[in-house]
């Protein structure tokens, strides 16, 4: 599993500093601390609608961040980005395409995370090395509002409650991932990075419980409908409560962002020099000389 491959990646690279050790001679980049990350690729969700082994549909995904160099591997940046996750029983394998579900959201992601890099940078910005791997790890926050198509029209789920259950439209996320930064000039990288987002919830694709929920305690007769779409392909069970699973509250969801990245050194603001006062020279200090 892709996300069992970044923690034992974040662990590795974790313990270079005792492997490697460290170079003294090595400078960190101090001149120009600030970069600017400009990032697009593709997101994908991990739930109840993905078949396993299979990375499900690829969405966009776009973000900016801001990135701060603390030392000589350490950098600490926070991103803003927008992405889309999907799912839909169409493309189940197995006896999922009976439920007839789907979802689709369109989501707006924050986060904060510690970057750090394999190997040592080298003096300035004249590195010797032109490709280098890094990690991050940190936490976040990102919007939760799927939707579904219903008569042609998109129809958001969570205030429907379709398995009868109350959740946040904000839920807490934990990114990790690697990386590579190439080094196209003294002011200019690009990266290529996947990073895995860790959720606690079972909810991005409004699916969770085993059982479908009876219908009477539903609020309303679209959420009923929505609940259990499997009438409108003639799957539903004479007893539909009792039979037919509808999700696995057993794993939480997750996704999977894809970018390649233009990072941008920003410039550092010149301090600006005190003028010292002119020392006065011999014979200039008003006094006649004495011939």
């Amino acid at each position: 599993m892709f996300k069992h491959s970044i923690l034992t990646t974040l662990v590795i690279i974790a313990m270079q500093p005792f492997v490697w050790g460290q170079d003294e001679n090595i400078t960190p980049d101090i001149d120009k601390p600030w970069k600017l990350n400009i990032g697009v690729g593709t997101a994908n969700y991990y739930g109840d609608f993905v078949n396993p082994g299979s990375l499900g549909i690829l969405g966009p995904s776009v973000n900016v961040e801001a990135e701060y160099n603390l030392g000589k591997r350490w950098s600490l940046r926070s991103s803003l980005g927008w992405f889309t996750l999907e799912g839909s029983d169409i493309n189940a394998n197995d006896s999922r395409w009976q439920r007839n579900l789907n979802f689709k959201s369109s989501s707006f992601e924050w986060t904060v995370t510690a970057s750090t890099l394999v190997f040592d940078r080298f003096d300035g910005y004249n590195k010797k090395r032109t490709v280098y791997p890094y990690a991050f790890l940190g936490f976040g926050l990102m919007s939760n509002n799927p939707t579904t198509t219903y008569l042609g029209d998109k129809v958001k789920l969570r205030p429907l409650r379709t398995e009868g259950i109350k959740y946040s439209g904000i839920q807490p996320v934990i990114p990790g991932g690697i990386g590579f930064r190439f080094m196209v000039s003294n002011s200019i990288n690009i990266m290529a990075e996947a990073g895995y987002r860790y959720t606690f919830t079972d909810r991005l694709d409004d699916v969770s419980r085993y059982r479908y929920p009876e219908p009477s305690t539903l609020s309303s007769d679209l959420s009923r409908t929505l609940s259990d779409r499997r009438p409108e392909i003639g799957t539903q069970p004479s007893d539909p409560t009792g039979k037919g699973l509808r999700g696995n509250p057993e794993r939480n969801d997750g996704y999977l962002l894809l970018n390649l990245k233009l990072q941008i050194y920003l410039p550092k603001k010149e301090k600006e020099e005190k003028s010292t006062p002119a020392q006065p020279t011999e014979g200039s200090t008003g006094r006649r000389s004495k011939r």
